[in-house]
């Protein structure tokens, strides 16, 4: 699980994965270094570093710092390298971010709910089984790039779409290096709370050749759009 923070500076459960692979991989991180030919333990004999990112909303990536040189950013989840002008602006972002955080609070599993007679009452959240669907490589078969959006609002109408087409893509478009996009939708989990009511719905993207990840729907639909693989 990946605990994050909002622009209000309030906790969120932002992320959370399925699977035996975690998000920093450090078998793709050797082979990344190996492509630029570069040895982690000479790196840092010389000066050099290694530090670890996260970039909201999705985005696992290392900082590989180089002496006398500028730094290569690493994508965690499969060994890409990262475009560094987009990179060194998150950088920066988080930066100035984390000075805006002045502390951080321990985080109960439970959630305090206020009745209209203002006592408050605790209730914990529950989570239904997983609904997975089969994995497969959207570079397979690029013709879902020329389909239409389709029209998702929550995972009845995403069951819906996966029903007529089998086979879904999450693409952030333009934001799909924060992604390691664009990835397969592989299933979704509701949380509920004690009452049965839906309290939020969470959609896997990846697990094909990265880690399945769970992601908040309403983040998929506020940065990309998914889309049908045709046959």
């Amino acid at each position: 699980m990946i605990i994050s923070a909002n622009d209000q500076g309030q906790f969120q459960l932002s992320e959370y994965g399925h699977g035996e692979q975690r998000p920093y991989n450090f078998s793709l991180l050797d082979q990344a270094l190996n492509r630029q030919q570069l040895d982690l333990k000479e790196l840092i004999t010389n000066g050099g570093g290694l530090q670890l990112h996260y970039a909201p909303p999705l985005l696992t990536y290392w900082k590989v710092e180089r002496p006398n040189d500028d730094a290569i950013y690493i994508d965690a989840t499969n060994g890409d390298t990262l475009p560094t002008g987009v990179l060194n602006a998150l950088d920066r972002d988080s930066q100035q971010a984390t000075k805006r955080i002045k502390s951080i609070r321990s985080i109960s599993v439970q959630a305090v709910v206020i009745t209209p007679e203002d006592s408050p009452q605790v209730s914990s959240l529950s989570v239904d089984s997983m609904d997975l669907q089969p994995l497969f490589d959207p570079a397979d078969n690029l013709l879902w790039i020329t389909s239409k959006a389709l029209s998702i609002s929550g995972v009845k109408t995403l069951n819906q779409q996966w029903k007529e087409h089998k086979k879904i893509v999450f693409s952030a478009d333009q934001q799909n290096v924060l992604y390691s996009g664009p990835l397969p939708v592989s299933g979704y989990q509701i949380w509920r709370d004690d009452r049965g009511t839906v309290q939020k719905q969470y959609v896997a993207i990846g697990g094909n050749t990265s880690v399945r990840r769970f992601v908040p729907l309403q983040t998929l639909l506020r940065d990309g759009h998914f889309y049908a693989v045709k046959p």
